[in-house]
């Protein structure tokens, strides 16, 4: 076989993930021409069309998707291999890292998280990127997000996690509300509840548990944010369901009251995601422990 610009099979693999010759011009900062040339030479190369106009996408050909995996696999282990430094030294580590956290666990890993590395890393940045969950294998497939915290979520065999602790649920109220008095099952159905999610399309642990049981709630605000349900719950009388780590960071400087639940529900598990070939990258597996250590000090018993 012929040797191949290595560089060519980085405009193969642009052009899959942007679904266009010109957004992967934009993506690689080059010409359309340019990429459009790199195209012609690895359709010759492989003798095969590779791609093909439908509408305004490029769709992959079967050969093209056959090979992607391994095209994919091949140039993030050797960008990772060119990016080692002889001596690992995580003071010197100068890395921008992209993560995918929830809102509801910004608060309770990032000001513990930040404080630490700036410490021991400081030249090191963290950037929360906001992503549905099933955009989550591509993204981190990718290489756009590194790592992701999030609840149990099913992945292909390639996204490897981590359970880094679990929370029970308590019923999160303002101060001074009536159901303090009288928190039975109810009074927990019938006073208004905002439920905080992603989007409309979240699978919701709670709505599932309560179904099963034959139960249901009085859902009145749904949110796209946390703490604007968390805010919310303060100044009125909805009342809310959340996982006991994050009620607590919350209560701790808001004017919340948390009680226990009058219903039993199954704990949520908070999970870490990486895609496999990031287990060859150094400053990601580091960042890795780092969180996971930190999940383990949260997540005691005793704190």
């Amino acid at each position: 076989m012929h040797s191949i610009d290595y560089n060519l099979f980085q405009v193969l693999l642009t052009i899959y993930h942007q679904g266009s010759v010109s957004r992967a011009a934009d993506k690689l900062h080059l010409t359309q021409p340019a990429v459009s040339h790199a195209l012609s030479r690895l359709r010759r190369h492989f003798d095969d069309v590779l791609f093909e106009r439908h509408g305004k996408k490029m769709v992959p050909s079967d050969f093209c998707q056959h090979i992607i995996a391994d095209v994919e696999n091949s140039l993030r282990t050797l960008q990772q291999t060119m990016s080692q430094p002889k001596h690992w030294d995580v003071r010197q580590l100068n890395r921008s890292f992209n993560v995918a956290v929830r809102d509801i666990l910004e608060a309770l890993y990032f000001p513990r998280l930040l404080a630490h590395l700036q410490v021991i890393a400081p030249n090191v940045r963290i950037r929360n990127v906001s992503i549905e969950p099933k955009h989550l294998p591509e993204a981190l497939k990718s290489g756009d997000i590194d790592l992701a915290l999030d609840s149990l979520i099913a992945m292909p065999a390639n996204i490897h996690n981590q359970t880094l602790g679990r929370s029970r649920f308590v019923l999160l109220c303002r101060q001074g509300h009536p159901i303090i008095e009288r928190c039975d099952l109810a009074s927990y159905q019938q006073w208004p509840h905002v439920v905080a999610a992603l989007k409309a399309s979240d699978i919701n642990l709670v709505d599932n548990a309560l179904t099963a049981q034959q139960l249901h709630r009085n859902v009145v605000l749904r949110c796209e944010n946390f703490y604007g349900a968390v805010q919310t719950v303060c100044h009125t009388d909805l009342i809310m369901t959340a996982p006991e780590k994050a009620a607590r960071q919350f209560a701790s400087h808001l004017p919340l009251q948390i009680l226990p639940l009058p219903l039993s529900l199954p704990d949520i598990s908070i999970h870490l995601y990486w895609w496999q070939v990031a287990e060859s990258d150094p400053a990601i597996r580091w960042l890795r422990d780092e969180i996971q250590q930190l999940s383990r000090r949260l997540f005691r018993d005793d704190e």
